[in-house]
């Protein structure tokens, strides 16, 4: 409502304005109606595509579409020697990649916070959980390990790219043949041998984003959604055997 001259002059809005001048009371209007603003129910998620092998050069791995977003994984494997505090386990690099191809909020070069802030979260889940038993990437105690470098490029961002990562690098890492080696004592020289080895050993880890705000729980929403709530997002990891943590 708007007064001028003394007369009340009624302002009405399209969904679309409204939603961009009130982002906070529009999000406030769909929670009351339990309605998310892209029409899904409260509790509804996403639509989930997972497809696996869609990268021909890497060793694994994966492409997700959770909603909108589009994040794929490729793992490359390496032979090094293990660190010393840890000679029978291998190891696993997690990079992630933020560039405009996804989102015009990033530029091109030196790694984007958020990008960095999951690739640490996407570590700590993966190596510091155990998802991947280390010791199954042991080649030969202290002198040689397998080593993942696990690339993550994120397609399309819109939201949750964390919880689409995590799915991706699973497929991929479930899929995941290591080839069978051979070691030449004389010098320590590790070779490729025919055949394969039997699957890393892993265990499945989910993850899921809430947004707690206005006294409600909403699940897996999109980022721009949680902009315009203020909310606080809260993510839960489970993993399979019934370990939990928050992450």
């Amino acid at each position: 409502m708007a007064n001028t001259n003394g007369t009340v002059v009624a302002l009405s809005f399209s969904a679309d304005m409204y939603k961009k001048l009130f982002p906070a009371e529009y999000m406030r209007k769909c929670l009351a109606n339990k309605v998310r603003p892209d029409s899904r129910t409260i509790e509804a998620t996403r639509a989930v595509q997972l497809q696996t092998d869609v990268v021909q050069t890497a060793a694994s791995s994966s492409l997700i579409k959770l909603g909108k977003t589009s994040v794929l994984t490729a793992i490359k494997l390496a032979v090094g020697t293990p660190a010393v505090n840890t000679p029978d386990q291998g190891e696993i690099a997690i990079q992630v990649h933020l560039s405009p191809l996804c989102s015009n909020r990033f530029t091109v070069g030196r790694p984007s916070e958020e990008a960095q802030s999951i690739g640490s979260q996407l570590t700590r889940i993966i190596v510091g959980s155990r998802v991947v038993e280390m010791e199954s990437l042991s080649i030969v105690k202290s002198q040689s390990a397998w080593k993942l470098m696990v690339d993550v490029y994120c397609v399309d961002h819109d939201g949750n790219v964390l919880d689409a990562a995590l799915t991706s690098i699973i497929a991929a890492l479930k899929t995941l043949k290591l080839p069978a080696t051979s070691v030449n004592e004389a010098d320590n020289v590790v070779s490729i041998a025919p055949g394969e080895l039997p699957a890393i050993a892993m265990h499945c880890a989910i993850s899921t984003a809430y947004l707690a705000n206005f006294c409600m729980l909403a699940l897996c929403r999109r980022r721009r959604d949680a902009t315009a709530s203020g909310a606080r997002r809260v993510r839960d990891l489970i993993r399979r055997g019934g370990q939990r943590g928050a992450c």
